[in-house]
């Protein structure tokens, strides 16, 4: 059983900060049914929109489990970059949520998954793909997907492999399912200028889940 009292060296030193603090102890106590289905995609795992958790969402929504990643996950994940950056913990994290993109980062790196940048910005600006082709990657079987984060709306959803068939779906806590062929994801990513990263097993050491 967890011991409310028993600090971890994160929270050990953020407990002068209220908005952590606050948000500790809330995200502990709260019980949430979350959904698991989808509005127009009944019969594959959906985790719909509560408060401000796009990003735990996400990560949930590529997983199709909501058992390897936690809001305690997420919470110390976001502790430790405050911790490694010198910045306020309520940058990675509020009382509703909204963890940071690092955030998420380091909760996956915990569990040992790796997170590349499927793009690079050369310094004229010009930015190109380097993770290879899409359909290379939906037979790698260490590739989960790619998390998403839209800088325009502060939004993160996911692209994750669809199961029926042998093509891409994106899943947005807030809109549901949607099939994506390779091409106009590549478009999207590119031409909307997301924030995207491929997650994969890091050296087959993580459970896959």
């Amino acid at each position: 059983m967890w011991n409310p009292y028993a600090w971890s060296q994160e929270e050990k030193y953020h407990l002068d900060d209220p908005i952590y603090n606050h948000y500790r102890l809330r995200s502990r106590e709260e019980k949430y049914n979350y959904n698991t289905y989808s509005r127009n995609r009944p019969i594959d795992f959906f985790e719909s929109q509560i408060a401000a958790k796009c990003a735990l969402h996400s990560i949930h929504n590529l997983f199709r489990s909501n058992k390897i990643i936690t809001t305690r996950d997420m919470n110390e994940a976001a502790a430790l970059c405050a911790k490694e950056s010198g910045d306020s913990i309520s940058n990675h994290l509020t009382s509703s949520g909204n963890w940071s993109l690092e955030s998420m980062r380091h909760a996956l790196k915990a569990k040992k998954y790796k997170t590349d940048p499927v793009v690079s910005t050369d310094r004229n600006g010009v930015t190109t793909w380097t993770s290879g082709d899409l359909n290379t990657i939906w037979d790698d079987q260490n590739a989960k997907g790619f998390i998403i984060h839209d800088p325009d709306i502060n939004h993160f959803s996911v692209a994750r492999k669809n199961l029926n068939k042998y093509s891409w779906e994106i899943v947005d806590s807030m809109k549901g399912i949607e099939n994506i062929n390779s091409q106009k994801f590549y478009q999207n990513t590119m031409d909307r200028k997301w924030n995207t990263f491929l997650v994969s097993v890091d050296d087959g050491n993580a459970n896959t889940p």
